[in-house]
Order: structure tokens, then C-alpha cells, then sequence
């Protein structure tokens, strides 16, 4: 059995040379449908010929881009003013009271069936099959035969139930958000970036252009490409919050502390270092995918910090000091944690190799979690033992505001001094004095103690 991509080469092979027909078969892209016309834009107003005028202003402006080879808009594709025929049946006919029938016979007889849409020289077309061709006037369609309507009912012709034609023009009017608009949308070569081509036309729609088109400033919508990434951009920025803020939640419930999360969590910018070059580098932009290796990886790099600190923790709690303990940690686990990021590695390298389609967000986890590897085994002990020591500093600065302080009491020695005779301290003075000055120093023991 030939593979999808056989069967390609097979058909352009088959097709190649021969004249009057272009044809390339080709492999559907990984991941979902691409658009045809990435490049959009929506102009609001509910003057239609002022839409027209401005439809073919942008058309222009787009045609003139080396980068774009097909321009269409929705007024030419659902165009307006239509005009037709409304045939009304005879109240006196049996037809009256059955019109589907008539119905029936003339879309058999005119009615053009739809097979199939392509694209061939840059053009769109369609392969329709009609089952016949000679009913060109009202006349002709007056003549088609009708079936009977009963066994026993003689056939009848269409101009026999008819018996008056009017003239109808039908519109097409398409709204939106409750205005009329117009939607102007480009394709672009192969290997352009059509966010480029976007932001060069949202530049010449600029308020000063919309002014001199004679459209409000609010009549300008962005869509295709660019719309669709800036959306799926909002919603992913929320869900990194989200997953950070529930990363953090867990580890706080973990490690009982308020600090040693954080010190966990800045293994993430970390692995922003190693992640946005790598995709800079290999495919020049940061795209839908490579957010979402952002969402993964941030899941992923706060491991490598886990076992460190939690082992740190440990060897702290076993009468370690907070220096040994974090290089015991990093020496220890290292082995882990170098076969933990070759096994992400190994994984995801294939995918980076073989698939364009989700190489982004392959580079994004392999070299995020590499550079948060790396980098984490020297910023996470300088960190780790800060946040100890600071701690440990404000743990002493609480026990010293909380001891009392003794004053001692004041030893007043009562000496009599006359001119001429100096009087002793009597035995009962002296021996309270002592007392005095022991009690003083067991006071001065007990606060040391306390201490």
C-alpha cells in the first residue's frame, strides 16, 4: 500500500507536461486546516456603495503586494441584485394546491447540482453538472410538461397552471453585530509570513485612512491569522497564571513555608533563558505552540529545584548546617536530576527533528529545562541559604524584643562623714549589702540562661 506522500509524487508525475493543465497534489500539513486567506479585515458601515468604494480601495492596495497572490471580499462573492422570475400559479389549477410539484419538475429541469470547489491557476472554480441545457427563456419553461397529479388527471404544461410572471430582484444583505460590513481577505506566497503581510495593511488602515475612506474609527476589525494567535494567545496567558498560582498553592501546602516556593519557582524564568533562543534561532517566531511548551514546561523545570530543597531541608532538620546541607543536596541528587532532563531530552528530540509542525514547542521543553537545570544548580543554593540566614536573623531579633530586661537595683552605701570622725557601716548595713549583691548576680545568671 503506497503512502499518502507516494501517492502525491505519483499524480504530480502523472499531470507533469501536459498542456492545458495545472495540477499539484499534495500532502495535508500537520495539525488543524490552514487558512486560505489568513490575511482578513472587516469594515463596518451601512452605506453598501460606500463599502463597495471601500472594498475596492483595499483590494488595491493589496494587489500591489509583492506577497500576496489572490485577493477576494465578500460583496463579490454574495453580490447583490439579482434579478429573476416569480412564476404565480393558478388559483383555479390542482397545481395551486400542490406547488412543490411544480417546484420539483423545474429544479430537475434547471437546477445545477454542485460537485466540487478547486483551485486551479490561482483561480477558484467549481464542477457543477446540469441535466439540461435547453431551457434558456420563460417561454421554453412555460413549455415544460408537468406530471399528472392523479392517475386519471391528464398532464398539464407549466404555462397551464401559470397565468401571470413577475419580475423580482433579490438581496443579499449580510449583517453583523447589526451592520452591514464587507471582508476583505488575501492569500499570500509560500515561506511568507502572513502575520507580516497583517500588520502592513492594519498599518494602512490606519484612523487617518478610515477618516479619508469616510468610516468611523471603530469600523475596522482584525481577523484572519493575526486574530486567531492573539486570541489563543489571551487564553494561554491565563492559563500559565492559573498554573503558576496552582504550582505555588501545592508547594506551600508542601514545604509549610512561604519563601521556599518561591526560591522552587524561579526554575521557571529560569528556563525562559535556554527556551526563547532556541526558537528565535531555529523557527523565528514565538507562536500558539511555543506558549504551550511555556504551559509545560513551567510544569516541568520546578523539579529539578523540588529535590534539591527538599532534600536540603532534611539534612537541616538531622543538625546539618545550611551550607552543607545544600551542597550535600546538589551532590547527591545531581544524578537524578541529570537523568531526569536526558529523558525529557530523548523524548521530545525526535519531534524537534521530524516535525515542523511541533518543533516550536519541543524546543521550548528541551532547552527550558535544560538552561533551568543548568542555572538552578547555582542560583538555588545562593538563594536557599539567604532566605535561611534572613530566618534565622529575624527569629534572634523576635527572642531578643521578647526577653525582659532586669534592671538591678541601685546600692546606696550610706557613709557618715563628719568633719573630723568617719563612722563604719554597722555589722546588720554590711551583711544586707551582701545579700543585696548575690541577689543581683543570680538575677544576672537567670537572665543569661533565659537568653
Amino acid at each position: 500500500m503506497r503512502t499518502a506522500v507516494e501517492l502525491a509524487h505519483d499524480i504530480n508525475d502523472y499531470f507533469e507536461g501536459r498542456a492545458g493543465i495545472e495540477i499539484e497534489a499534495a500532502v495535508d500539513s500537520e495539525g488543524p486546516p490552514a487558512d486560505r486567506y489568513p490575511v482578513q479585515v472587516t469594515l463596518f458601515d451601512n452605506n453598501l456603495e460606500l463599502l463597495k468604494d471601500v472594498a475596492k480601495d483595499v483590494k488595491d492596495y493589496l494587489e500591489e503586494q509583492d506577497d500576496v497572490i489572490k485577493v477576494a471580499d465578500s460583496l463579490s462573492e454574495n453580490s447583490d441584485g439579482v434579478s429573476g422570475s416569480s412564476l404565480v400559479l393558478d388559483r383555479d389549477s390542482l397545481y395551486s394546491l400542490n406547488p412543490f410539484s411544480v417546484i420539483g419538475v423545474l429544479r430537475d429541469k434547471l437546477d445545477v447540482k454542485e460537485l466540487a470547489t478547486f483551485e486551479l491557476n490561482d483561480e477558484d472554480w467549481k464542477l457543477v453538472t446540469k441535466y439540461d441545457e435547453t431551457y434558456t427563456n420563460l417561454d421554453q419553461i412555460r413549455d415544460v410538461n408537468l406530471p399528472p397529479l392523479a392517475p386519471r388527471l391528464p398532464s398539464s404544461k407549466v404555462s397551464d397552471v401559470v397565468y401571470d410572471t413577475k419580475e423580482v430582484t433579490t438581496a443579499n444583505i449580510q449583517r453583523l453585530d447589526g451592520k452591514r460590513f464587507v471582508r476583505i481577505k488575501a492569500q499570500v506566497a509560500d515561506g511568507v509570513d502572513p502575520l507580516k503581510v497583517q500588520a502592513d495593511l492594519n498599518e494602512y488602515l490606519s484612523a487617518d485612512k478610515l477618516d479619508e475612506l469616510g468610516l468611523a474609527e471603530d469600523a475596522l476589525k482584525i481577523g484572519g491569522e493575526a486574530d486567531a494567535i492573539a486570541s489563543s494567545f489571551t487564553d494561554l496567558l491565563v492559563a500559565l497564571v492559573i498554573a503558576l498560582f496552582i504550582i505555588y498553592v501545592l508547594l506551600v501546602a508542601f514545604f509549610r513555608s512561604l519563601v521556599a516556593p518561591m526560591i522552587i519557582m524561579t526554575a521557571i524564568p529560569l528556563g525562559l533563558v535556554g527556551a526563547f533562543p532556541a526558537v528565535s534561532a531555529v523557527t523565528g517566531q514565538l507562536g500558539f505552540l511555543e506558549l504551550l511548551g511555556v504551559v509545560a514546561m513551567a510544569g516541568v523545570v520546578v523539579n529539578v529545584t523540588i529535590l534539591m530543597i527538599d532534600f536540603a531541608n532534611q539534612l537541616v532538620n538531622q543538625g546539618m548546617t545550611v551550607q552543607q546541607a545544600i551542597a550535600t543536596s546538589i551532590a547527591v541528587r545531581y544524578k537524578a536530576i541529570f537523568l531526569t532532563q536526558m529523558t525529557i531530552f530523548g523524548g521530545l528530540m525526535p519531534l524537534a527533528i521530524y516535525s515542523p509542525f511541533w518543533r516550536g514547542l519541543a524546543l521550548v521543553i528541551i532547552f527550558g529545562i535544560i538552561a533551568s537545570a543548568v542555572l538552578s544548580i547555582f542560583t538555588t543554593p545562593i538563594l536557599y541559604v539567604w532566605s535561611k540566614g534572613k530566618i534565622a536573623r529575624k527569629k534572634r531579633e523576635q527572642v531578643v524584643e521578647k526577653t525582659p530586661v532586669y534592671e538591678a537595683p541601685v546600692v546606696e552605701e550610706q557613709v557618715q562623714k563628719s568633719e573630723d570622725t568617719y563612722v563604719p557601716p554597722s555589722e546588720g548595713e554590711i551583711r544586707d549589702m551582701i545579700q543585696r549583691i548575690v541577689q543581683n548576680r543570680d538575677n544576672l545568671d537567670q537572665n543569661q540562661e533565659n537568653r
